[in-house]
């Protein structure tokens, strides 16, 4: 149990050492991103408002943050929740905009994240529903 527990902690650094890499490499060819950003909100109707476009250009730092947070340890149940919501949105984004390569990604992302939070929390999601469903 303790050779797992070490296993999901080494994931979840290696994980907040990519979001750091990826943030970085965004940050640096910023004007690339702002144009793939551009690509993005012209492909997709539905998520298509003036806010989303305001604060589309933020989601590098975001990534930054959250993986800052997750290599160190800080915050660890609030940074995984707050991860694993906006991968999710990031990955129904890129569906609706027709990427569906990068919103797989980022759905997986997002999975791995709901599981680390599992794991965090001390939740064994099968044996709760084994106890509750088949007792």
């Amino acid at each position: 149990m303790k050779f797992k527990g070490l296993h999901i902690d080494t994931l979840k650094k290696i994980i907040g050492g990519i979001l750091i890499l990826h943030a970085i490499v965004n940050v640096v060819v910023y004007l690339d991103f702002l144009d793939r950003l551009d690509v993005y909100f012209s492909n997709t109707s539905l998520f298509n408002n003036i806010f989303l476009k305001l604060t589309a250009p933020l989601v590098p730092f975001e990534e930054f943050t959250l993986g800052l947070f997750l290599l160190l340890g800080f915050y660890e149940k609030r940074t995984l929740q707050v991860g694993t919501v906006l991968f999710l949105f990031f990955c129904c984004f890129l569906l609706s905009a027709g990427f569906t390569g990068l919103g797989l990604a980022h759905g997986v992302v997002s999975l791995l994240m709901l599981v680390f939070l599992f794991h965090h929390m001390g939740w064994n999601v099968p044996n709760r529903l084994r106890l509750k469903y088949f007792s």
